[in-house]
């Protein structure tokens, strides 16, 4: 289900398994490995998450929370 999730997300050849590390700033995981990287490319790609000006920071758009909101119930 998961694979098939990211390829209608436009994840063209999504990884098979991803990896947890923790950010040395929030002290919480994350996605890593090359899932996540696929992740962020396309993420970035839809628009529904934009750098900001701190290095390694991302803000989720306003069509990134409703899209989100939508598909996987999450509120950003």
């Amino acid at each position: 289900m998961g694979q098939r999730w990211l390829r209608e997300l436009g994840v063209a050849k999504p990884p098979r398994a991803g990896r947890t590390c923790n950010d040395w700033s929030e002290r919480r995981p994350h996605l890593a490995g090359k899932l996540g990287v696929s992740l962020a490319k396309q993420l970035f790609a839809l628009e529904w998450i934009e750098r900001t000006a701190a290095p390694r920071a991302v803000r989720v758009t306003d069509t990134g929370r409703r899209k989100l909101q939508a598909l996987l119930g999450l509120e950003v």
